[in-house]
């Protein structure tokens, strides 16, 4: 899909280009810091996924301290985790990351790696990523799985962004800021596997991977955020 920007979104967009890294993820220290979080009335509702599953995309947004070097299997990790997140499950995908030659007894990092508070989810995508493996939540478990057979336990949730089109916004063009900038990849529109549909221009259907679905929460979250910085200034500006 081509690409083109009309204002006001074009100078957002420019803004919000400043806080993505190189390998076009969103920063840690600009995107997901609390001050930019979604607030409650803004919150995506959940279309797939129940109460435990619910409890698992909390857990994966707490902070942790960790530790691994080669000597730390999978089971060794999942041990940890249900310790500090009691009542949580979690299994490696037998399908997916088993097919991969990957067991409760393999090694779950290839180098010692030290992490201090870290989002778990983070802490997932860093030491997953060196394995081309990634996590899913499904059946109330928070599955270890290859990223092909992922695609196949994706989410799907309803945004409300009924004041972004309020502030000047487009429901096109914010779909297309959308596939430019959180994993352009992955939507169906740059051929890959991800769907989003608007409901009116009040509501933002998406089914995506769970970790984008929270850079996504994240987007809107800096989207907004830069619009209140634009209407600061603009309020400053008109007082003079």
């Amino acid at each position: 899909m081509k690409t083109t920007f009309k204002l006001p979104f074009l100078s957002l967009f420019c803004c919000l280009a400043l806080l993505i890294n190189n390998c076009g993820r969103m920063t840690t220290c600009a995107i997901e810091n609390e001050d930019t979080r979604p607030k409650e009335q803004y919150a995506p509702i959940e279309i797939t996924l129940g109460p435990a599953e619910m409890k698992i995309r909390k857990t994966l947004d707490s902070t942790i301290d960790i530790e691994l070097d080669d000597t730390k299997t999978f089971g060794d990790l999942f041990n940890m985790l249900k310790e500090k997140n009691p009542g949580i499950n979690i299994a490696v995908d037998p399908r997916g990351a088993g097919a991969m030659g990957i067991q409760l007894s393999s090694s779950v990092v290839r180098e010692a790696v030290s992490y201090r508070g870290i989002k778990l989810r983070s802490a997932l995508r860093l030491i997953l990523g060196g394995q081309d493996l990634t996590y899913c939540i499904t059946d109330e478990v928070l599955l270890i799985t290859s990223e092909e057979e992922a695609l196949k336990h994706m989410s799907a949730r309803i945004y409300p962004i009924e004041d972004l089109m309020k502030r000047g916004g487009d429901m096109e063009e914010l779909m297309e800021i959308i596939e430019a900038i959180v994993a352009p990849d992955s939507w169906a529109a740059n051929g890959g596997y991800a769907e989003m549909a608007p409901f009116g221009d009040k509501l933002l259907i998406v089914r995506q991977l769970d970790e984008v679905h929270t850079e996504l929460e994240n987007l809107f979250a800096a989207l907004r955020q830069a619009l209140d910085a634009v209407g600061a200034v603009e309020n400053v500006e008109r007082g003079r």
